[in-house]
């Protein structure tokens, strides 16, 4: 995950009668050690963007992470910056391209 926004992590979790589960039990979560603290303990300014329920029922899946890291051959998650202080954006190689 670039980024734990409500508008981006929504998707993680839904809700089964009363309670609120992962929609992909198997998934590894892959996001920074800052935003997934963020995510946990949001601030003054964060907290209406960052959700309990889109993280809670997903917690033990969440793979957290420093400095870049990579998801399998020739995808890695890079320092970015962006809307958040820790934004990690999404590296793809291609075979034949540099």
């Amino acid at each position: 995950m670039t980024h734990l926004h409500f508008d981006h992590a929504c998707g993680l979790t839904k809700r089964e009668g009363e309670t609120w589960v992962p929609v992909f039990e198997r998934a590894e979560i892959i996001t920074t050690k800052t935003e997934w603290a963020e995510m946990k303990n949001p601030n003054i300014r964060s907290k209406s963007t960052y959700w309990a329920e889109n993280w809670e029922a997903v917690a033990s899946l969440v793979r957290p992470f420093e400095g870049e890291q990579e998801i399998t051959d020739g995808i890695k998650m890079i320092h970015t910056g962006g809307i958040v202080m820790d934004m990690r954006s999404s590296s793809l190689k291609m075979e034949g391209i540099d």
